[in-house]
């Protein structure tokens, strides 16, 4: 019984190291289209906000470090500081973990789509959970688009880029 759960606990840790290492790898392709963005914009061009709603410190400075060049990043560690982020900064997008330890993601998305002010903001969900059917639950929340853990550097950046994009052009056709 014992051994069982140190082999868990090994295999446990080192997909957890995979994670990190993962989304560190970003992909000098990725990096130079980021670079090259970030050079672009002027002193006076207005980044888009990014919330990024998860409890683990380590995950949000990695991808904050990803994306920061391009994006103004605020962060929340729980379900009570990212509901009065998202009231103060109206964020143009929200990345949130759903399943969070002693956090309802659930209930702060419900909040966030109740509000006024908030109702349109687009949401990624991030989750190692990859249940489709708790996804399109999700869906007919509001949220926009998923990611599921561990991820890429490259595909956290694919995905704020296409959302924030269709987010723009349902801007302007309305």
């Amino acid at each position: 019984m014992t051994d069982s759960i140190i082999i868990i606990g090994i295999i446990i840790s080192g997909l957890l190291i995979f994670s990190v290492l993962k989304i560190k790898s970003i992909s000098k392709k990725v990096h130079q289209e980021i670079k090259s963005k970030a050079d672009l914009l002027s002193s006076q061009e207005v980044r888009k906000k990014i919330l990024i709603a998860e409890d683990d410190v380590v995950l949000i400075d990695l991808m904050k470090k990803n994306i920061d060049q391009l994006y103004e990043i605020i962060s929340a560690r729980n379900e009570f500081e990212g509901l009065r982020m998202v009231q103060e900064h109206l964020p143009d997008l929200i990345i949130m973990d759903i399943k969070m330890p002693n956090i309802d993601g659930l209930n702060l998305l419900g909040r966030i789509r109740k509000d006024i002010n908030t109702s349109d903001t687009p949401v990624i969900i991030i989750s190692a959970d990859m249940n489709t059917k708790y996804f399109t639950t999700e869906f007919k929340k509001g949220t926009i688009d998923y990611i599921t853990k561990p991820f890429s550097a490259e595909e956290l950046y694919s995905k704020i880029k296409s959302v924030l994009e269709k987010n723009t052009l349902k801007a302007k056709s309305h």
